[in-house]
């Protein structure tokens, strides 16, 4: 009996030791735990991307070799912007576009973001998934210079979060509206 309880003890540490592995994983996360959603923006990390937007603006991350930018995938390009195409079909896998607004044609609007492996093209090149077009994506990778204007190089993770409104985190500026107050008794303005 003492021999069956020590080989059943043994069995169930084994068992509580055991690591939980994610065998769907393809390593394309960057390092990041999940596929979290934004919930602020400005900042260059995972919870608090840039936008296209914002890094067309020379808003800086956080750092540098780590940044997170967030937007939706318009279209792609071959070896200058002006050669954007935006939509499918594009036989451009090397890189997207991205825009804050998914319906953005305006390449003055985009930043360039570079599929520089195999791996991360297969998950988010528009030629490979073309269903993915105009679809939200948040990326990591090195903050730079890409295609001349503010980009983002060597995109080392990331994922796709469809039906994602970035309107949510991002609202439109809105117009303040002019109160007038009277103090005493003087009217003027």
């Amino acid at each position: 009996m003492p021999k069956a309880l020590l080989i059943t003890a043994i069995v169930t540490l084994c068992l509580l030791g055991c690591e939980k592995v994610d065998l769907d994983d393809d390593g394309t996360s960057g390092g990041a735990s999940s596929q979290t959603e934004p919930i602020g923006h400005g900042l260059g990390t995972q919870d608090c991307p840039l936008t296209p937007d914002e890094m067309l603006d020379g808003v800086m991350p956080q750092s540098t070799s780590d940044c997170w930018v967030m937007g939706y995938a318009v279209g792609s390009t071959y070896r200058t912007l002006s050669n954007a195409v935006f939509g499918v079909p594009t036989t451009y896998s090397t890189n997207i576009l991205l825009a804050s607004d998914s319906l953005c044609e305006d390449v003055s609007k985009c930043i360039a973001a570079e599929l520089s492996s195999t791996t991360i093209k297969n998950k988010f090149s528009l030629s490979l998934c073309p269903e993915e077009v105009r679809q939200f994506v948040v990326l990591e990778g090195t903050y730079g210079t890409y295609f001349s204007q503010t980009g983002l190089r060597t995109v080392s993770g990331g994922y796709w979060l469809p039906g994602f409104n970035l309107s949510l985190i991002c609202p439109a500026p809105q117009e303040w509206e002019e109160e007038y107050y009277y103090y005493g008794e003087d009217y003027s303005y």
